[in-house]
């Protein structure tokens, strides 16, 4: 769009070889659109930077729109949090004026990127954006660019959340679900674990324990197996972590687990459970075992870090022994509560390296149906308060037996966990139950007793 000669505007159309037919209406448009030019910039010229960056709308206005934009009002919407958690700090170290600075670039680039219609200024270092009637690839690769241009002058400073949905969605319940993949993202692009580089050593010092930071307790992998009901033949194991005091006592775990999922620790611990897996893995082929399947947990803050799929992978690369058929990720059904495109994402990533997703605890809560119609788990795992009454209540036998056909149906195994009696074993299997977890058949144990009643002949 030019004005005396000179490009001055620049208008851009999503896909225009879709709409060729419909580009006269840009005579129309362009008049209008070059009048908005005098009347933003009109204000803009009287204004400092940093006066339009607390001019912006707050979090009380975010809010307002939060819950007035929705599917009936949109055909999608994405939703990009930023923030920089380290903001006080990065102030008192290199001074105010930084700090400033820093704010002023991320709200420039985002105004650049997804205009200032929906942009917000929600914490002193908090932004939210909201684009809608966009595509998800489009979406995408806004947020990516906001990404690079941000990180080109502040890399390692801040972070990045975003999610997207076309279907009966809530811009409230986006922009909760961005900020929670934010908060999940951290600071870095590289893999979060190191290993030494004397993997013998290592192994002979560790001896399958590790020690639990600030005590002297020990945390280890148990196994429980996962059986075919009809055979009661061995088909697989999940690895749970397990801790023990300095005289190898059992301690509860719970609290650990939970303390490091609030603290942000939790990845350390899956990714210690999925090398101590491998491990044993290697030590049964070493063994002359014959190996079957063992799945291991992860929670989804590791999973959705950008950095796991590497540290995945890292991990991975010190078994090349181990085909990759013999690993599965297992994930609590709580996934659930992000988009089921986020999720979609993650696991086509994943997926591209051989690597195979079970969705763990199905049922535990108010289930997402939608998780099992628009995305692809290896297996997926009935939670136990779905088991627990099934011989006597029709309709928890009804939800296990549907459950049952639609993985049949689409090539997903199904999985009955806390199966504790041989009424329940009936039941599943005249519903067309295969596969069940729980301890009818066998409590989680210790590798070594493990191998002692399954694998040795």
């Amino acid at each position: 769009m030019e004005k005396s000669g000179e490009a001055e505007q620049i208008f851009c159309i999503e896909n225009p070889r879709r709409g060729i037919g419909r580009t006269s209406l840009l005579n129309e448009l362009i008049p209008y659109i070059s009048s908005e030019r005098s009347r933003f910039f009109g204000v803009h010229e009287k204004t400092s930077p940093l006066d339009r960056l607390y001019a912006l709308p707050s979090h009380r206005d975010c809010m307002n729109a939060a819950y007035a934009v929705d599917s009936d009002m949109y055909s999608s919407l994405g939703v990009l949090a930023v923030d920089i958690p380290n903001f006080a700090c990065i102030k008192e170290q290199k001074g105010y004026e930084y700090g400033s600075r820093f704010l002023l670039r991320i709200s420039e680039v985002l105004r650049d990127v997804f205009g200032e219609h929906f942009l917000y200024h929600t914490k002193e270092a908090e932004f939210i954006t909201f684009c809608v009637n966009v595509t998800y690839e489009s979406f995408l690769n806004q947020c990516a660019r906001a990404k690079h241009l941000i990180g080109r002058r502040y890399s390692g400073q801040f972070r990045i959340g975003c999610t997207w949905s076309n279907g009966i969605f809530k811009a409230a319940d986006l922009m909760s679900k961005a900020r929670s993949i934010m908060k999940c993202a951290g600071f870095s692009e590289s893999p979060l674990i190191h290993f030494p580089e004397d993997r013998d050593a290592a192994e002979k010092e560790s001896g399958q324990t590790e020690t639990v930071p600030g005590n002297d307790w020990k945390r280890t992998i148990y196994l429980q197996p996962k059986v075919d009901m009809r055979t009661k033949a061995l088909v697989g194991a999940e690895a749970l972590v397990r801790v023990l005091d300095e005289n190898g006592r059992l301690l509860p775990h719970g609290q650990m687990i939970e303390s490091m999922e609030k603290n942000g620790t939790i990845q350390e611990l899956d990714y210690f459970v999925f090398d101590r897996t491998l491990e044993t893995l290697s030590q049964w082929k070493k063994k002359g075992y014959l190996l079957k399947p063992v799945s291991s947990n992860f929670s989804r803050n590791t999973l959705l870090n950008p950095s796991s799929l590497a540290s995945v992978l890292a991990i991975l690369s010190r078994y090349p022994e181990i085909p990759q058929e013999l690993v599965e990720l297992e994930i609590t059904e709580t996934a659930g509560d992000f988009e089921n495109n986020t999720f979609s994402e993650m696991i086509r990533r994943f997926g591209e390296y051989g690597l195979q997703f079970s969705l763990d605890d199905f049922g535990s809560s108010y289930s997402n149906m939608s998780m099992l119609a628009n995305l692809h788990f290896r297996s997926v795992k009935l939670d136990r308060s779905m088991i627990r009454n099934i011989t006597v209540n029709p309709v928890s036998r009804t939800m296990v037996r549907d459950v049952i056909k639609i993985c049949q149906d689409c090539g997903m195994v199904c999985i009955a966990e806390g199966v504790e009696t041989e009424a329940q074993v009936q039941t599943l299997l005249e519903d067309g139950g295969r596969y069940a977890q729980g301890y009818y058949y066998g409590k989680p144990m210790p590798v070594e007793e493990f191998e002692k009643k399954y694998l040795k002949l």
